[in-house]
């Protein structure tokens, strides 16, 4: 059997262009990990303000050269993926939120690739929905805490 190299993350809703992988495969060796920014967000306001505040805290705490960290469109070579899979896991609703605060605490370098946002094209949210914000915030806040004690250096 042979492995793939590189594990490439896109979301499933159609809110990424799938053209901006030219970017991120032609840069695949300038960093460890390339994520998307979502320079122009095309999601709805109280979306966008929740993520800014939430974007707030997470850099308060963890200090990442990152300005999307929650943005679903990321290329990196498997080992990174073998190294954080074990770790993963205390951020339900947000993911890459957690995938970006454990591999700046592993030093990996950070490359951030603008890519196109668009609305969804089919569906809606699950997750981010008004009633649900309060709860997520809180299991978001408590586990940016858990993620920081489990990977402060001594």
């Amino acid at each position: 059997m042979v492995a793939a190299n590189y594990v490439l993350c896109l979301d499933s809703d159609g809110q990424c262009d799938p053209k901006d992988f030219t970017k991120f495969w032609s840069t695949r060796s300038s960093a460890d990990i390339s994520i998307g920014w979502r320079v122009h967000r095309a999601d709805n306001l109280l979306r966008r303000t929740f993520s800014r505040f939430f974007y707030l805290l997470f850099q308060g705490v963890f200090r990442t050269p990152v300005h999307d960290p929650s943005c679903p469109f990321a290329l990196f070579r498997r080992e990174i993926a073998v190294t954080l899979a074990d770790e993963l896991g205390e951020m339900q609703e947000g993911f890459w939120w957690e995938f970006v605060a454990r591999a700046h605490r592993h030093k990996f370098t950070i490359l951030e690739i603008p890519v196109n946002h668009r609305l969804r094209s089919a569906g809606v949210t699950q997750v981010y929905r008004w009633q649900k914000m309060p709860g997520i915030f809180l299991r978001h806040t408590i586990a940016l805490l858990k993620i920081w004690n489990q990977t402060r250096t001594a």
